[in-house]
């Protein structure tokens, strides 16, 4: 019986990323770290990607990954800065809602997104 098109993790990876150039490492990784599990298969980012492709949902967060981006390349261009007290409530609020109230919790949380601090 032929495969089909995404019945190898590489293909779901491949569909994932997409067209695109420069260093892709970091994204692959990132791709291949299991989200959940469901019987007896594994599910990875890159399928939750791949889903999000197939049921419509990946252009609504592309473009709100635009604006944002488009933001801050505003700020860092104009004279504008930010309010301290604004990003500091906002940091707040992101803790809060993922649980990460101590230090620790929010360098676990940053170190498993590959982020630093």
């Amino acid at each position: 019986m032929p495969a089909r098109p995404f019945d190898t993790f590489r293909d779901r990876v491949r569909v994932a990323l997409g067209p695109g150039g420069g260093n892709m490492e970091p994204m692959q990784t990132l791709l291949r770290q299991m989200v959940f599990a469901a019987g007896d298969r594994d599910y990875h980012w890159a399928d939750v990607v791949l889903g999000a492709k197939l049921w419509g949902d990946w252009e609504d967060l592309a473009e709100e990954v635009r604006q944002g981006l488009a933001c801050v390349k505003r700020l860092e261009d104009g004279d504008e800065e930010l309010n301290p007290d604004l990003v500091s409530a906002a940091a707040d609020e992101f803790r809060y809602e993922r649980d990460l109230v101590s230090a620790q919790e929010m360098e676990a949380w940053l170190h498993r997104w590959g982020l630093t601090p």
